[in-house]
């Protein structure tokens, strides 16, 4: 198949980036020929196997969609892609990665097109709880990580408790963390935290460990991405996703699992699909709920090695292998 990939793309950070990579390198490594029209400036590469155009015009945004047999549009229907498409009569998968609002605001008509564009794509969400915002009939395929990065590393010594890893905005929750780890100290509970991420609350929580005097038990790494974040992990025991708002999904959470943790999170929107067995789930933004919850984890070592135990199960089914492949029989369906 001839497989048109229209997403955000490298250089710049976000899941987004990571999952259009995954997928397009998969669906090559499956025998796919693959496109990528990303509507973002960038250098291109020849490295990564499959050609990139980056905000072609409309002459080539043409000829990219006669050369389709199908096309993939990652995180939400984007009608400069789409009406070229229509063009051509190419059939359009549409991947929804976030929450969106579909109904009209004053003059701008936009949201109601593509909601009744939907009516006519294969849509794609990553977890139930986007499946239930997008209003049009859905497939659910979850998101993958990166299992080539993200796996247990026998010579990292897992001596660490808990670890967080965002962007440190008021919406991840980790000033609920903080909060809930004071708390169990006046249990006498006192596990190490370590909070990977940078974010504009930063000078805030780590003010706020000050005053909950956490100092000796807090450490903020900063930003770490790929086999170093992978080994941070392995040498944790407890992974936190503390967010207070509903996640559409949480890849962080399989690459918490994948790296041998246990992992207590909010169970709103799609987190609680991506911890799945694997971990303990709260209400969000319920600090006493999530202190309930961490207690449990470090006071019963034998739960964490359940949850450990559970994870290979789990896991296998969002292996980019596997998750490229659900995408290539739907594109398969679509093109019969």
């Amino acid at each position: 198949m001839r497989i048109l990939i229209h997403s955000y793309f490298f250089p710049g950070l976000g899941g987004i980036l990571e999952f259009t990579a995954m997928m397009a390198e998969e669906f090559t490594r499956e025998g796919h020929e693959v496109r990528l029209w990303a509507p973002n400036s960038g250098e291109w590469s020849d490295s990564y196997g499959y050609e990139v155009h980056r905000k072609p015009g409309i002459l080539k945004a043409l000829d990219l969609a006669r050369w389709s047999d199908v096309c993939l549009q990652v995180d939400t229907i984007k009608l400069k892609a789409a009406l070229p498409l229509m063009a051509y009569h190419r059939p359009l998968a549409v991947n929804h990665q976030k929450f969106m609002s579909w109904e009209r605001r004053g003059l701008d008509f936009r949201p109601a097109l593509k909601k009744a564009m939907l009516k006519h794509a294969r849509n794609i969400c990553i977890s139930r709880a986007v499946a239930e915002n997008v209003p049009a009939e859905s497939t659910i395929i979850p998101n993958p990580y990166d299992d080539e990065v993200f796996k247990e590393y026998p010579d990292v010594g897992r001596d660490q408790d808990l670890v967080f890893v965002g962007r440190l905005e008021g919406e991840k929750g980790a000033e609920d963390l903080l909060n809930a780890v004071a708390a169990l100290g006046e249990k006498d509970i006192r596990p190490s935290l370590t909070i990977v991420g940078a974010g504009s609350e930063e000078g805030m929580l780590r003010a706020l460990a000050g005053d909950l005097e956490l100092g000796g038990q807090v450490s903020f790494k900063g930003c770490v991405r790929g086999e170093e974040l992978a080994s941070v992990l392995n040498s944790h025991r407890v992974m936190v996703v503390p967010s207070r708002w509903e996640e559409p999904f949480g890849i962080v959470a399989l690459e918490g699992i994948a790296c041998g943790c246990a992992v207590v999170g909010s169970r709103g929107g799609g987190l609680r699909d991506a911890i799945g067995p694997c971990g303990v789930t709260y209400e969000n933004g319920n600090v006493g709920k999530l202190t309930a919850a961490l207690e449990g984890l470090l006071t019963d070592p034998g739960e964490v090695r359940r949850c450990r135990e559970r994870a290979g199960e789990h896991l296998e089914r969002h292996r980019k292998k596997n998750i490229a492949r659900e995408y290539l029989k739907v594109f398969e369906e679509m093109v019969r």
